[in-house]
């Protein structure tokens, strides 16, 4: 008999960027530290949602990606920090016409419905980051799925030759005393 899942998960999304995270932390009990953990987060390529619909593309995502590979016919509690995502996956629909025009946040909210398909009941918890361990955990691997990668500085391309900014500062160094 499949028993009762938590799931915390976030989904980042940088427009700068144009980068896209999910992650998550899936376990059998809500608040025993010594209980097998599930993490796993994701670089998400594949999708380049319009402008303003990033965030809820990767929430659905993160989502999705929890629910993938939780045992079959599980219930499960979700707990995300994104209200809107949260009332679309228990309506079955996506509201506005804005982001019902947007075809890979459709995308990643059919994925998501698909993967809700595959487990019993879902029941959804508000869940802001800081307020819970496995919630800041969940943030966290999102936002580090979602950086891009940094470019190699090198000596010749660094702005201050090397050296640290405080050593090129106009102010006059303090004297040491032994």
């Amino acid at each position: 008999m499949a028993g009762l899942i938590h799931i915390w998960c976030d989904g980042s999304y940088r427009d700068r960027h144009d980068t896209m995270g999910a992650g998550w932390v899936r376990t059998n009990t809500e608040n025993d530290p010594h209980a097998r953990r599930v993490k796993g987060s994701r670089t998400v390529r594949d999708y380049m949602p319009n402008v303003g619909n990033g965030s809820d593309t990767a929430e659905l995502l993160a989502f999705a990606l929890a629910l993938e590979d939780a045992p079959r016919g599980s219930s499960v509690c979700v707990h995300m920090d994104c209200t809107n995502v949260m009332e679309w996956l228990q309506a079955g629909t996506v509201s506005g016409s804005n982001k019902r025009g947007d075809e890979d946040l459709m995308r990643a909210f059919n994925r998501a419905a698909r993967a809700k398909t595959g487990v019993g009941h879902v029941t959804y918890i508000y869940t802001r980051d800081k307020s819970s361990p496995n919630m800041g955990l969940a943030h966290t691997l999102a936002r580090a799925a979602s950086t891009p990668p940094n470019k190699k500085k090198t000596r010749a391309a660094s702005s201050h030759g090397g050296r640290h900014a405080h050593q090129n500062s106009q102010r006059p160094a303090r004297a040491r005393h032994p």
